[in-house]
């Protein structure tokens, strides 16, 4: 119930556009109810609640309580100097590159510059983070092993399981974000994942 009283904007894609535009996050956007909300006051909005709801909880983890203080953290720093976020915040961190490194009458350098911002292995982010200037949350193991082993009982863990299974029985199918669907044409099947785990956890 902590959520019963969002905000609701009156025109989701109009306030999209307009907060995309505006890097300043000054802009506001009309809420049911009357009034206006700028993206920084609904972000403010939902990570209070979010706060709520950790003490609240009878147990969390410490992972929980550092989410919500870089959360917190960055809202901060995006009402005063964004610097700050730099290599820490994604927008933020391509926007500087394009502004200080691109020169904005330079067309073909800002193309390379978004093209090449988040190329695995060799884009520019991987060279911030090769600097140091932008953090990493996780230790290069942690995330070697993610790559094998996603948490347990996650849509990853069970598409992966899916898509094993399909392809040792040769079935043709596809995996979709949410959903499976096994065979073709009129006689396939579309499973969802949700559904897919509590048959198999027995449930």
């Amino acid at each position: 119930g902590l959520l019963d009283d969002a905000p609701q904007l009156r025109r989701p894609l109009e306030a999209l556009r307009a907060w995309i535009a505006d890097p300043t996050l000054r802009v506001g956007a009309a809420v049911r109810g009357g009034g206006q909300m700028t993206a920084l006051e609904v972000q403010r909005w939902y990570l209070e609640r979010a706060r709520t709801a950790l003490r609240g909880a009878a147990v969390h983890s410490l992972e929980a309580d550092e989410v919500l203080r870089l959360w917190g953290d960055a809202l901060d720093a995006l009402e005063g100097d964004v610097t700050g976020l730099v290599g820490r915040l994604d927008w933020v961190t391509k926007r500087y590159l394009l502004e200080r490194a691109g020169g904005l009458d330079a067309p073909a350098v800002l193309k390379k510059i978004d093209l090449r911002y988040a190329e695995l292995g060799e884009g520019y982010l991987a060279r911030l983070e090769q600097a140091g200037v932008a953090p990493r949350l996780v230790e290069p193991d942690e995330a070697w092993a993610a790559v094998d082993r996603p948490p347990a009982d996650t849509p990853a863990t069970i598409r992966g399981r899916v898509i094993r299974e399909l392809a040792d029985e040769q079935v043709p199918g596809g995996i979709g974000w949410d959903t499976v669907r096994v065979g073709t044409g009129l006689r396939s099947k579309v499973v969802r994942l949700a559904d897919f785990r509590r048959e198999r956890d027995g449930r």
